[in-house]
């Protein structure tokens, strides 16, 4: 590695960026058997020099990736010509491309890759996300907490906070609050959380200090998720909103957890749930949700050529219950099911959609079964193979589903054969969800089998798709509207 300058000190401006302890992996040789730098760090060293071109045709000489910062300057002064839009040109002009940009405060962050680098190498991540795109901004971006089950590789949570991202950072810094303690060992190198700063959900200070409002979104959650940050933001005056989930979980269901529950959703400016059922429970108690929708739902799709379309290629999510909940039962009928759909000419393929999913089918035996495609960190790419498939058959995972329904792949819900006679209301969430997107969710494996060999195989409704998507607009327009009058006030304030 080498380090050119912290002429700014911008490793104090953004704590998790220390260019002198920066940690790099053996350096290559290159073709003249010269040491290659694995990556050159130059922080704040562009917008200081008289003569930033030749600084970056020197960069991109050396052949290796470049973490650099540039200070924002507004276009209406005397050094207009030095505009985001304007280095960015300076960049493609010497070779060097654009692998990724995080904003913080008065600095963009860029990871800069040379003429035919791999980027796979500098990141795991090539995506290009709106914030991305963006050459112009105004300084002083007010900042959005966002809380949900994140950072665990789940790829329907995943999913979520990618979309909220992408939607969002176009003119709010995204933060994210996670709880660290159980988050995957270096999820931080996941999209977007590597242009994201990020909070323990333990920080009660940090809402109410940097943060000009605040989302809990993602699929089902708790009662009282988070309340603890949902407080501390309300009592700084930050406009706080409940997005894109269910009716909070109530495991244990009575009086007292119901009006805790109401206590705690009133506490929100906007509850927006993602199904009618959950909409209904909450007015039935006196709490003012909109219909909303799944964040998911806008994830774009990944356009990688590792997967090619396979029309009898039939992908099965096997959702990770607890073993003790798992009868023999379980494993003779999921069998059957790989078995009959085998023989019916398909290819059936697990796909775990979190590594407890992936764990799940190894500890039952089930993994021998089938192919196994392990995606699950990487949403787009789980949705990119879910789109190039002819069948997916979930059984007990929402985003399947819902990665499905925007795919236009044929699905079905399979209700968990945990028990003989399984009602499949049991699975409220799945049931709900399943109305909302008119897809079949069928109580039993022999369903499944005859609903295939009948050709029955279907999409998710078209209409209801629409809805949902429109409705998604819908909510985040009502969010946008929501935190403008503090974006205002904030920029008042600085």
């Amino acid at each position: 590695m080498l380090t050119i300058a912290d002429a700014g000190g911008l490793g104090e401006a953004v704590p998790w960026l220390r260019p002198k302890t920066i940690i790099a992996v053996p350096t290559e040789r290159s073709s003249d058997d010269t040491a290659r730098p694995d990556l050159v760090v130059a922080l704040d060293v562009m917008g200081t020099s008289q003569d930033p071109a030749s600084v970056l045709q020197r960069l991109s000489a050396l052949g290796s990736p470049v973490l650099c910062s540039y200070r924002l300057v507004p276009d209406t002064t005397a050094q207009g010509d030095r505009t985001l839009g304007a280095f960015e040109d300076l960049c493609r002009e010497v070779g060097l491309s654009i692998v990724w940009r995080y904003f913080h405060q008065h600095f963009a962050i860029y990871m800069l890759a040379p003429p035919h680098h791999d980027i796979t190498r500098v990141t795991t991540v090539g995506y290009h996300a709106r914030a991305d795109l963006i050459t112009k901004l105004e300084l002083d971006r007010p900042s959005l907490l966002v809380a949900g089950f994140f950072g665990r590789g789940n790829c329907g949570d995943e999913a979520l906070l990618q979309a909220i991202y992408e939607r969002l950072s176009t003119d709010f810094e995204i933060v994210v609050s996670l709880d660290e303690h159980g988050a995957f060992p270096e999820y931080w190198n996941w999209y977007p959380y590597d242009r994201c700063r990020r909070i323990h959900q333990g920080n009660l200070s940090d809402p109410a200090r940097s943060c000009s409002g605040m989302i809990v979104g993602g699929g089902g959650l708790p009662i009282g998720f988070v309340a603890d940050q949902v407080f501390a933001a309300r009592s700084a005056g930050l406009p706080v909103a409940l997005a894109g989930t269910d009716f909070p979980i109530i495991t244990q269901p009575s009086p007292f957890a119901e009006a805790v529950s109401v206590d705690y959703l009133k506490s929100f400016d906007v509850v927006a749930l993602r199904s009618a059922t959950a909409v209904e429970r909450a007015r039935q108690l006196g709490v003012a949700a909109i219909h909303g929708a799944d964040w998911a739902l806008s994830l774009p799709t990944d356009e990688s050529d590792a997967f090619q379309w396979i029309a009898n290629r039939v992908l099965i999510v096997l959702r990770e219950f607890p073993l003790r909940a798992v009868s023999f039962g379980y494993v003779e009928q999921i069998s059957r099911l790989i078995g009959q759909l085998r023989a019916a000419g398909l290819t059936p393929t697990l796909l775990p959609f979190c590594p407890e999913d992936d764990r799940f089918a190894a500890a039952l035996g089930l993994d021998v079964l089938a192919p196994t495609e392990r995606h699950w960190w990487n949403p787009r790419r789980v949705k990119q193979l879910i789109g190039l498939s002819g069948l997916l058959i979930s059984v007990g995972r929402l985003h399947p589903m819902i990665f499905a329904a925007s795919t236009r792949t044929p699905v079905i819900q399979l209700c968990p054969p945990l028990a003989d006679d399984m009602d499949p209301h049991a699975f409220g969430k799945i049931s709900a969800m399943s109305r909302e997107f008119d897809v079949d969710y069928l109580p039993s494996v022999d369903a499944v089998c005859e609903h295939v060999r009948l050709g029955r195989s279907r999409a998710s409704g078209e209409g209801a798709l629409r809805a949902s998507q429109q409705r998604l607009e819908d909510m985040i327009d009502r969010l946008r509207r929501l935190f403008s009058p503090a974006t205002e006030e904030v920029a008042q304030t600085r």
